[in-house]
């Protein structure tokens, strides 16, 4: 599944928007196992945009609707590199311990037979 997310502000080790991971599952409440996947971000002027994938296992052939309900999953330490216009990298401290939470709506999506 590929989705963007996006949030206004200029540093990315602070935002949240890279941080969105869905649950799914069926009609019968069963989840749908998630597997690894990425967010990757630009910044488009005051906004951090992020476009991310993410795997799933595939759906069995009895399965006619999944809710999907999004959920911020917040790292609890890191820190990482940032580049100038010059090339020259600086480390970056933790941030995300300041996050706050963003509470979703689940959606329901319809799977033809």
């Amino acid at each position: 599944m590929s989705y963007e997310s996006s949030e206004k502000g200029e540093d990315f080790e602070a935002s949240r928007a890279g941080n969105i991971e869905l649950k799914i599952v069926d009609q019968d409440g069963k989840k749908i196992k998630s597997y690894s996947g990425g967010a990757e971000g630009i910044q488009v002027k005051d906004k951090l945009v992020f476009t991310s994938n993410k795997k799933f296992d595939p759906l069995s052939s009895d399965v006619t609707e999944l809710t999907v309900t999004p959920y911020l999953f917040l790292p609890s330490d890191g820190g990482g590199v940032e580049y100038d216009e010059n090339g020259e990298s600086k480390e970056v401290g933790f941030k995300g311990s300041s996050s706050k939470p963003v509470k979703f709506k689940s959606f329901k999506v319809n799977i033809p037979q």
